[in-house]
């Protein structure tokens, strides 16, 4: 297919996905879309149309160059999922496969919870007075392994 060719029918596939989500945006809002409040402005439009139209001959042409395009179809396709072809190629990196986890023997144990062991230390009896009192005021006991403690000793305060 030629170039010039393969570009014209991306370039028809970008407006005709174009001309089919105004005229959807024109049924939602009942008008066209930037005579109303807080939608978007008719100079910005334009510009992301055009931008929308690029792109879809860009990667058009480069699909054409490519020996990827076989025919009209083909290009015009092309042109209306530009951007979602974009999009694919530059949002995953090399997939790697998940290596699949070992055989479990009865004999291991089950992973718990982790818990970091907590140690003592010289203010924790000025923490653990106050804590005695608040909690006699308030008429509930709370133990050592109260959250706000636990993160308290594990940042060192």
């Amino acid at each position: 297919m030629q170039m010039l060719a393969a570009c014209l029918w991306g370039l028809g596939g970008a407006a005709a996905i174009e001309a089919w989500t105004l005229h959807e945006r024109i049924n939602s809002v009942g008008g066209f879309p930037w005579t109303y409040r807080g939608q978007m402005k008719p100079a910005p439009y334009v510009v992301a149309v055009a931008i929308r139209l690029s792109v879809g001959v860009i990667v058009t042409a480069a699909s054409t160059a490519s020996n990827q395009v076989a025919g009209p179809v083909g290009a015009l396709a092309i042109g209306i999922a530009a951007p979602q072809i974009l999009q694919q190629m530059f949002a995953r990196g090399p997939s790697r496969p998940e290596l699949p986890s070992p055989p479990r023997t009865g004999a291991e144990p089950r992973p718990g919870p982790r818990r970091t062991p907590i140690v003592p230390r010289v203010d924790d009896r000025v923490n653990n007075r106050v804590n005695d009192r608040v909690n006699d005021r308030v008429g509930v006991r709370y133990g050592p392994a109260d959250g706000a403690d636990q993160r308290r000793r594990r940042r060192g305060r």
